[in-house]
């Protein structure tokens, strides 16, 4: 029973935070794709590099300025550019079919450009094309190989398809890349705790938590993978801290599924202290 809730769990925590394309876009984000669509660069840089300030693992900003960067570095064209943000602004305004359109458009104006075959992968998993998705992923891999970000995504895609083997392959390569990302350790913590493997877990999460340490989301998971290996002192410190994180976050959502564990803690000691 226990592994199945934890299943249950890492499922939903895998769609909430590991999706290849972010479903909440921000102000710094949205303004920085539109000003570069409309080829303000220099203007759109600035907003990224806002956005990315604000949260170092934004990883939209980080692309957007690897984008950015190959074109000063004349590795693309601006009218790549142009379609490649205007690609990106569809797909944040959950236009993906019309986004796929413009995408192929920055693919045609640079063939062999590895950062537009990532985002159609990215746009043919949002509308569901896996086989596709597979086969732009792999080209962006092809023409980088040392493309991180792409690694990544393809481990993303093989865990949304339960291909955890396959999933992990790739994560383990764009972890050796960018060992900052706290996305790919949280995604293979993720895998070894719904496959029962808790201790590997914890180590997973408590890098996450070495990068960034008020990560609530990491202390929710160490919560959750300590109670499942029956260490409950641990598993309640990690859930205590997690919750306070989500309530300085102003995350009630977070915090309220953190206190469902905290009153099973409360209900244990309230019924060993009565057999006293």
């Amino acid at each position: 029973m226990k592994n199945k809730s934890f299943i249950y769990f890492t499922v939903i925590l895998f769609l909430c935070f590991s999706i290849a394309f972010p479903y909440f876009v921000y102000a710094g984000q949205y303004d920085g794709i539109r000003l570069a669509s409309q080829g303000m660069f220099k203007e759109a840089r600035l907003e990224f590099s806002k956005a990315l300030e604000a949260n170092r693992e934004d990883s939209l900003s980080k692309g957007a300025l690897g984008i950015l960067d190959d074109y000063d570095a004349g590795k693309t064209k601006k009218e790549c550019l142009l379609s490649l943000f205007k690609g990106l602004g569809l797909l944040t305004a959950d236009l993906p079919d019309q986004a796929i359109d413009e995408l192929k458009l920055a693919e045609k104006s640079a063939p062999g450009y590895p950062r537009t075959h990532n985002i159609l992968g990215m746009a043919y998993t949002i509308v569901g094309s896996f086989n596709e998705a597979e086969i732009q992923f792999k080209e962006a891999i092809e023409l980088q190989p040392e493309y991180s970000q792409a690694y990544f995504n393809l481990g993303t895609f093989y865990q949304s398809q339960g291909k955890n083997t396959q999933a992990l392959e790739y994560y383990e390569k764009a972890s050796k890349l960018d060992p900052d990302s706290v996305d790919t350790y949280m995604n293979i913590g993720y895998i070894h705790a719904g496959e029962g493997r808790y201790e590997q877990a914890i180590s997973y999460f408590q890098k996450v938590l070495n990068l960034d340490s008020h990560s609530a989301e990491a202390y929710y998971c160490l919560g959750m993978a300590y109670f499942m290996s029956d260490q409950y002192l641990k598993s309640r410190e990690n859930f205590i801290k997690a919750k306070e994180l989500f309530q300085q976050k102003d995350d009630q959502e977070g915090a309220k599924n953190t206190d469902k564990y905290l009153n099973k803690f409360f209900e244990l000691e309230g019924k060993w202290k009565a057999r006293k």
